[in-house]
């Protein structure tokens, strides 16, 4: 004949302090910590977004400043606004590639 080996009982004061600690130990495991991996991830790609808005802006009142500046073609009157207009194409143009890649990238492509 079997014989059954009997554990002995946990007071229901342990189990419930061992439930709790599991769940909590769940809970931080599978919410707590992704969520700090993905704040880490946010705040550098909010960082470096900022910083190149920055550093294109600077280098679009650089285009501005040497249009308006250096060079020769744009006759003083009333083609003062070209070099504006030039500087705006240029800009459209770096957030159009800018969205291109971003649109690629969170799509899954590299």
């Amino acid at each position: 004949m079997a014989t059954l080996r009997t554990r002995p009982d946990k007071h229901v004061g342990e189990l419930v302090d061992e439930l709790r600690t599991m769940v909590t130990d769940y809970v931080r495991q599978e919410t707590l910590e992704p969520a700090k991996r993905l704040g880490a991830s946010f705040g550098f790609s909010l960082a470096s977004g900022i910083l190149l808005g920055f550093g294109f802006a600077l280098l679009l009142f650089g285009l501005l400043r040497y249009l308006q500046s250096k060079v020769w073609i744009f006759p003083q009157g009333a083609w003062t606004w070209l070099p504006y207009l030039i500087t705006a194409v240029a800009g459209m143009i770096i957030a159009g590639v800018s969205l291109k890649l971003a649109k690629g990238r969170s799509s899954g492509k590299s």
